[in-house]
């Protein structure tokens, strides 16, 4: 019997592995580009930290996703894929949470950094819960105070491990910092800034931080420094939000609109690092090219620079007069170019009649992927029609020959495998 509970607690542990394995290849293929490739947020929230707009248990982020928020451009999910696929993302989602939960703050009037304060005992002279978990020593409304912030940490189990707690404060007396009821040894590393070395396994982690006021600034930067970065005080979370979505030189992509000799006026280029490029066209959302390797040459001296076509280099993967086409009711239509977003991946936005569309790409590994999202409530009838011979995975519907048909217009994918040119 004991062999047997040792078994079926094995196959629980594996099967919530395999769960979060499903639900982050989904992840990967559709949410990142509106979320962040670590769920950091981008033209979507974030989806690491407490604040949940629609609610953060794991019926209620279901919920979302199946029904959408059409309004915001984001499709029904519900409709595309599966119960047990969104329970997979779901699980994997909530395997990423971290950061600060379930906070409440003190405060103490008249204190002072010389008469000190007895933390434990002494009675607050006012105390309430943050909905937004987050350090912030402006929140006294009186010129002389103690502070303290009790709640916890949250550590995922992908970032457990080793960290430095790095601070910036005008002051070197009057505060401390603890961690499952233990004292940092805090170490000043100049006149304001300060760091303190722990580890962090995966689970919840007591916090508190003690502070009295002795500096007239309330200047504070608090952040967990390892195998992830983690935000704590609210000028810190404030700094992430505005640097997080710098792209890296590794992730990094160019968009150009110049004269490209045999494709259509207008065309916009996308280029990833050399690796692989494709050309758009504004009018009808068509890829007209696809090319590995080097991107454009424009032009051969410079005189000629501005005054004649660039030309593609590389390997096309397919001929330049044929494209990928976007099929609208059996036929290709002309579309109204809103623009495009880039961050974190190349976004190009159309609207039909009233409705709109968007077609967003980014590589995986050695294949290019395009997702095709559409807000509208009435579904057209989408199809793509692809060159003869390009090879291409569609995703969420059905190949015939080089027509890939969605089985829901409201979303659908293909990805195109490609060689690297050295």
């Amino acid at each position: 019997m004991k062999l047997y509970w040792i078994f079926l607690v094995f196959l629980t542990i594996n099967l919530s592995a395999k769960n979060i394995s499903e639900g982050e290849s989904l992840y990967k293929s559709v949410c990142f580009a509106c979320h962040g490739k670590n769920l950091e947020g981008a033209t979507g929230p974030k989806l690491t930290d407490v604040e949940w707009l629609h609610g953060g248990s794991k019926e209620q982020i279901i919920n979302s996703i199946e029904k959408g928020f059409p309004e915001k451009g984001m499709v029904a999910f519900g409709s595309v894929f599966n119960s047990e696929q969104i329970s997979d993302l779901v699980d994997f989602i909530l395997s990423r949470q971290h950061g600060l939960r379930s906070m409440e703050y003190k405060v103490y009037h008249n204190v002072t950094v010389e008469t000190k304060l007895d933390w434990q005992n002494q009675k607050p002279d006012k105390q309430l819960k943050l909905n937004f978990p987050r350090v912030n020593l402006n929140l006294p409304e009186v010129d002389q105070f103690g502070l303290s912030f009790k709640g916890t940490i949250l550590i995922a189990e992908h970032l457990a491990g080793d960290y430095t707690l790095k601070g910036l404060i005008r002051q070197q007396n009057g505060f401390e910092i603890l961690i499952d009821n233990k004292k940092l040894d805090i170490k000043f590393t100049d006149k304001s800034r300060f760091e303190a070395g722990l580890k962090l396994v995966e689970g919840y982690h007591d916090f508190e931080f003690r502070y009295i006021k002795d500096f007239k600034d309330g200047t504070l930067l608090l952040d967990l420094e390892g195998k992830g970065h983690i935000p704590i005080s609210g000028q810190s979370i404030q700094k992430s939000m505005t640097s997080s979505h710098i792209v890296k030189a590794n992730e990094s992509f160019t968009i150009t609109r110049k004269r490209i000799q045999a494709l259509p006026p207008g065309s916009i280029i996308v280029n990833h690092q050399d690796r692989l490029s494709y050309a758009i066209n504004p009018k009808d959302g068509s890829i007209d090219a696809v090319w590995s390797g080097k991107s454009l040459d424009i032009g051969p001296n410079i005189y000629a620079r501005g005054q004649q076509a660039a030309k593609t280099l590389g390997k096309q993967l397919f001929d330049l007069s044929e494209s990928i086409e976007l099929l609208i009711d059996g036929e290709q239509r002309q579309l109204k170019f809103v623009g495009y977003a880039n961050k974190p991946s190349p976004k190009f936005i159309y609207r039909y009649g009233a409705d709109e569309l968007s077609i967003e790409s980014f590589l995986d590994d050695q294949e290019l992927v395009f997702n095709y999202i559409s807000s509208s409530p009435i579904e057209p009838d989408f199809k793509l029609s692809l060159p003869n011979g390009l090879d291409f995975i569609g995703a969420f519907g059905k190949r015939e020959g080089h027509i890939f048909t969605p089985q829901n217009q409201s979303f659908f994918q293909i990805s195109i495998p490609f060689e690297e040119v050295k």
